[in-house]
């Protein structure tokens, strides 16, 4: 994967933007806060620039996933709104420790629920460029 350098402002306002969106600067995939890295929506290679709109945060196992498995098989926005596997999973494990009568169906349908609202929120928020 070949690394840019992108300005110091750029990465502030893109981490801000996604500090502000959900109370805290996480990847957008997977929801940990743990080495983020900026990512391109649209790759330079296909025309995009370094402008606001053209980032989200990834870590830095989600953002290798995508170059490794995702891009130009599925579509960015479609593969953002995939649960990721290990975070699921966690849930899962909660909430039937929560509640042993909850049927898994619901609480994965709760996640990919959430997921595709967060990433349609992710996604509003590129377009308008802030």
């Amino acid at each position: 994967m070949f690394t840019r350098s992108l300005s110091t402002r750029i990465k502030r306002l893109v981490f801000n933007r996604h500090a502000e969106l959900f109370g805290v600067a996480a990847c957008s995939k997977c929801w940990i806060g743990d080495e983020l890295e900026y990512h391109h929506i649209i790759a330079v290679n296909d025309m995009g620039d370094d402008s606001l709109s053209n980032f989200i945060l990834l870590c830095h196992r989600c953002h290798k996933q995508w170059h490794l498995e995702g891009d130009m098989k599925i579509d960015f926005w479609e593969w953002l709104k995939i649960p990721h596997t290990e975070v699921a999973n966690q849930v899962y494990s909660l909430a039937a420790e929560y509640n042993k009568n909850a049927p898994i169906i619901m609480v994965k349908e709760g996640i990919e629920k959430y997921q595709r609202e967060r990433t349609e929120k992710i996604r509003k928020m590129t377009e308008k460029g802030s």
